[in-house]
């Protein structure tokens, strides 16, 4: 039956009938329930992955949740406004502690689910959820207390409260706190000590970044080179990670992979924020960009290789066509069962002999074992213009001997493979780098235009305070294989 034959009376029961379908919506997942309450919400494809897994969160499927998200990107909205109001909608009886930066941040963000509750749209979904009891800017409670959001600062802590779920939202005001030392082990005391006992085991934990540094409590909890790092504990969080321009590699090893529709250097948010704006962010402040907008906080910048050095040229302006030409592959590896050891370096590189330069396809790093590594390698070989005279360059260590190996062998793709001179090797990271600065400095290495850039030249700029220096290591063993000649430091070799 068209709508326009319907009858007055039942255009009405229609609509209730819709009405009461969208509430029954609302009620049982909180993208919709996002959407009931706040009609003008923009929902994005990121925000309904973020919605599903408060869903999972809600309902204790999953305990231990982090989201990255770069600033105005509208996880605040979703995630401490709304998210503990729809909690106390499904349960009254959730005891949630809010924490933020200081005080004055998380009572805001008390004060704003507070709004929320009163409003008429939540309570027509959850009549039964009503605020009652002691109530203050801070503090409120559910059902006469049998629920409470009470509002906490990291610089301060909370004391008294059993909590049957956390939710943290920006622990650091700015990068003067991040990058305080002192600031960082009171903000990890403060989640250790106070927030985490009043948790009891079916408590639920979520956390909100924008990340301004490595050593933040996400890089406490979840890299394997901090010295705060359990591995069993890392193992419960899940990790969902949205950088604002789309990368090759995920901005953090242990984060969730997921459906992103983009093209590689797509803005997350276009309409709100564009790969303009993103693009000129990073040509202007890197280190800030790798942060806040992509959550790869870096070390303090090194002073080795300077930033300005890296040349980057789009790939159909490069003086020879890639099809062409015989590129070759560097490689340090450090495949492991292992996960707290260091990556695996790979660079697909080209000398242009007319020019003296060497154009660098890509470089990467990444943690694999042997066995991911071997079918990995092969495509990326292949993926970075692989000729039959391309040479494959190892570093011969432990772990260099058996790739160098299987890789020679035809099933793995037959490679030419050689080995770094070991006494190359015997140089050190230290003095590598400083044999790559005249070259380097001179305009010697250009890069190929790609969404690998940043976090190359994040890593060697920031050389030696990164946590990791892989792609360091690859980048050095290729000046010294097409530039670096004769006698070095003292030491004679040869190619």
């Amino acid at each position: 039956m068209s709508n326009s034959s319907l009858t007055r009376r039942q255009k009405i029961e229609r609509l209730k009938l819709l009405k009461l379908q969208k509430q029954r919506n609302a009620r049982d997942g909180f993208g919709k329930f996002v959407l009931y309450t706040k009609g003008d919400y923009s929902m994005q494809w990121f925000h309904d992955i973020v919605c599903s897994y408060l869903d999972k969160l809600a309902s204790r499927e999953i305990k231990k949740l982090m989201i990255f998200m770069p600033p105005q990107h509208g996880k605040t909205e979703l995630s401490s406004r709304r998210f503990p109001a729809y909690l106390f909608g499904k349960n009254p009886n959730e005891k949630i502690i809010l924490g933020s930066y200081n005080l004055t941040k998380a009572v805001e963000f008390v004060m704003d689910c507070n709004r929320i509750m009163q409003e008429p749209s939540y309570q027509e979904l959850f009549p039964e959820t009503k605020l009652i009891g002691k109530q203050t800017a801070q503090y409120f409670e559910v059902n006469n207390g049998k629920g409470f959001l009470k509002g906490a600062g990291m610089d301060s802590g909370v004391t008294g409260t059993t909590a049957t779920g956390i939710i943290i939202d920006d622990p650091f005001k700015g990068r003067n706190e991040a990058n305080s030392e002192n600031t960082r082990s009171k903000i990890w005391k403060t989640y250790s000590d106070d927030f985490q006992t009043r948790l009891n085991n079916d408590s639920f934990q979520l956390m909100l970044f924008t990340r301004w540094h490595e050593d933040d409590l996400a890089g406490r909890i979840l890299d394997p080179e901090n010295e705060n790092y359990d591995e069993e504990e890392s193992k419960e969080w899940t990790v969902i990670a949205f950088s604002a321009l789309k990368e090759d590699s995920k901005p953090i090893e242990c984060a969730l992979d997921y459906d992103d529709p983009r093209e590689l250097d797509d803005a997350l948010w276009e309409a709100k924020h564009s790969k303009e704006k993103y693009v000129k962010r990073r040509r202007i402040n890197p280190t800030g960009f790798a942060s806040l907008d992509q959550q790869r906080p870096s070390a303090l910048e090194g002073n080795k290789m300077l930033r300005e050095w890296f040349n980057i040229i789009k790939e159909n302006e490069l003086p020879f066509n890639p099809n062409e030409v015989a590129p070759d592959y560097f490689i340090d590896g450090a495949f492991t069962d292992q996960s707290q050891n260091d990556e695996t370096g790979l660079l697909a590189c080209y000398y242009h002999k007319p020019q003296n330069r060497l154009y660098i396809f890509n470089c990467t790093g990444i943690r694999k074992e042997l066995y991911e590594l071997l079918p990995f390698f092969k495509d990326y070989a292949k993926s970075n213009y692989l000729s039959t005279r391309s040479k494959v360059i190892i570093e011969p260590k432990a772990s260099g001997k058996p790739l160098k190996s299987m890789l020679s062998k035809f099933e793995f793709g037959g490679f030419n493979v050689l080995e770094v001179p070991n006494k190359v090797v015997a140089l050190g990271k230290w003095n590598r780098v400083e044999n790559s600065e005249p070259f380097l400095a001179s305009g010697k290495v250009w890069l190929i235009q790609g969404s690998w850039n940043s976090r190359f030249i994040d890593q060697c700029a920031t050389f030696p305070n990164a946590t990791h220096d892989d792609m360091v290591d690859v980048l050095t063993y290729a000046i010294h294989h097409y530039f670096v000649k004769g006698e070095v430091k003292g030491v004679k070799y040869s190619e």
